[in-house]
């Protein structure tokens, strides 16, 4: 048995033990850690990631962390490089932020398949896709003719459209409905410009006209796929292609949408500018906000908005339709504007050398990155958070959550890029081009 000395000085030893561990633990336990370059305990953070596909392997400052999904807790705050790789996959680096108390949340990081891209029709004609991208139009010249083709992506299904002939033709332009299902052909030629629209599913076509005369300006319903509106001189029509019917919408020249009873219009006035009306049915005209003077047409846009485009200028501009004190919500200039189809509330849209992401519900400009090269084409990553943008022939995928650094990956680097595009499951990309001194369409694989 110890001496009652002994024992008192283990006894003072234990409880002074106890004193000193039980704040550690306590702090500890809280989420505190010691920092040593500052010789204290701070709160710490966490991050929480998952990649597609899983079982990535995840780098944090070049140090070996497991796989995905994976959760790390008890960082510091501070900035963090991160690194994840698997093979036949492109690695993915970003750096992030973390903040004490805060868990950073990165959720279903794509990763690329690491491939080349193949070339599947070797031609170089003009091209314009679908917006389902499995078809495309293209223009043949023969004899004095051109000819519209509606092909499939392997030239296995061919079908001729249209034959127009090329003297004192100007210039031809194609604009496909929301869906996809009906084109647009303009004509421009020395005296006249004309518009026919073909029903791609029943081959037929129809010339856009009024008492024989042909239209000022033809706009496609950025919401309905079979709407499709005609200025005239005495006023604007909306012509239904389904039910083979035409509506005189209102006794002026004017541009603009049915949006169920309601109607959105634009006039220009005399002075400068251009106005934007709201029709109520069967009230009168509520004027919502005037505008520069411009060739404005619609875009899609949530309901009770409206989003403006105007092409001499790149001015995008979206409008509460209901508001008549704050109706100017947001504008920018921009070359394009996509929403999110997974949030119809986040608009992504580009300008020279900056992407951006309006969100409509908080009203934040999110600028994503800030590029060298001017910015070609911007377009979304199905059911992602992923964004693929082309600049200087090269095309990337970069994630919309910007943390410290947008991490990049590099998809495509191609001798020239018309265009490109994504297969409807986001698995194929393709681009017309060319590469490796061949043109045409290639495609790249994505997913497995």
């Amino acid at each position: 048995m110890l001496p009652l000395s002994s024992r008192r000085i283990l006894s003072f030893f234990f409880i002074m033990s106890f004193l000193l561990c039980a704040p550690i633990l306590v702090l500890y336990t809280a989420g505190y850690r010691f920092h040593f370059p500052s010789h204290q305990f701070i709160k710490t953070g966490s991050v929480s990631l998952s990649t597609i596909p899983k079982q990535a392997s995840l780098f944090l400052d070049g140090e070996y962390q497991g796989t995905t999904p994976l959760l790390l807790d008890h960082l510091h705050a501070g900035s963090y490089l991160i690194r994840i790789e698997k093979n036949g996959y492109l690695p993915f680096e970003k750096r992030i932020l973390v903040k004490e108390t805060n868990t950073t949340l990165l959720e279903n990081i794509h990763l690329f398949m690491d491939e080349s891209p193949d070339l599947v029709i070797p031609f170089s004609q003009k091209i314009s896709i679908s917006p389902s991208g499995k078809e495309f139009i293209y223009e043949s010249i023969e004899s004095g003719w051109i000819e519209l083709w509606k092909s499939s992506k392997d030239l296995s299904l061919k079908k001729l459209l249209l034959r127009l002939p090329q003297s004192d033709l100007e210039d031809l332009a194609l604009s496909w409905s929301f869906s996809g299902h009906f084109l647009s052909v303009q004509e421009k030629r020395k005296q006249t410009t004309t518009w026919t629209v073909i029903d791609l599913n029943q081959n037929q076509q129809q010339k856009i006209q009024w008492n024989g005369q042909d239209p000022l300006k033809v706009l496609w319903d950025p919401d309905l796929d079979d709407i499709l509106y005609a200025t005239f001189p005495f006023g604007l029509f909306e012509f239904s292609l389904s039910r083979k019917t035409t509506e005189s919408l209102i006794v002026e020249p004017l541009m603009g949408i049915h949006r169920g009873n309601d109607l959105l219009v634009i006039s220009d006035t005399e002075k400068n500018q251009s106005i934007f009306y709201h029709y109520k049915y069967q009230d009168s005209p509520k004027l919502i906000t005037s505008l520069p003077k411009g060739s404005w047409i619609f875009l899609q846009a949530p309901l009770f908005y409206a989003l403006l485009f105007e092409k001499n200028s790149n001015q995008l501009v979206l409008i509460n339709t209901l508001s008549t004190q704050n109706p100017l919500v947001f504008s920018s200039q921009a070359f394009k504007a996509l929403w999110n189809p997974e949030n119809p509330y986040e608009l992504l849209y580009f300008n020279d050398f900056e992407i951006h992401i309006y969100h409509l519900t908080t009203g934040m400009d999110e600028l994503i990155t800030r590029l060298s090269h001017p910015i070609k084409e911007v377009i979304w990553y199905p059911k992602t958070d992923t964004i693929l943008y082309e600049e200087d022939q090269k095309i990337y995928a970069i994630d919309k959550h910007k943390t410290v650094q947008a991490g990049s990956t590099l998809l495509v680097a191609a001798e020239t890029i018309e265009t490109f595009w994504l297969s409807p499951d986001g698995k194929i990309l393709n681009f017309i081009g060319t590469q490796n001194k061949k043109t045409g369409v290639f495609e790249r694989r994505l997913q497995k």
